[in-house]
């Protein structure tokens, strides 16, 4: 993956409740990522204070592990 334009933007700022019934602030920035360096795409990151609560951009896929059982 690849970190285009070296720059996050802060997209939205919001006053939200947290778990523990205290108010808090909801900021949510943009990025846009490369897979291969030719493609772009968007990546949002949401955090309730500290707590990063969504999160959508790049992930890797997932690795199926397959083990064959012995036989008898």
């Amino acid at each position: 993956m690849q970190w285009l334009d070296q720059s996050v933007h802060a997209a939205g700022i919001r006053l939200r409740r947290r778990e523990d019934g205290w108010l808090g602030l909801e900021r949510s920035f943009r990025f846009e990522y490369s897979e291969d360096g030719q493609d772009r795409h968007v990546g949002q990151i949401v955090l309730l204070g500290g707590k990063l609560v969504r999160f959508s951009g790049p992930t890797r896929a997932a690795q199926a592990v397959v083990r064959t059982l012995p036989s008898d």
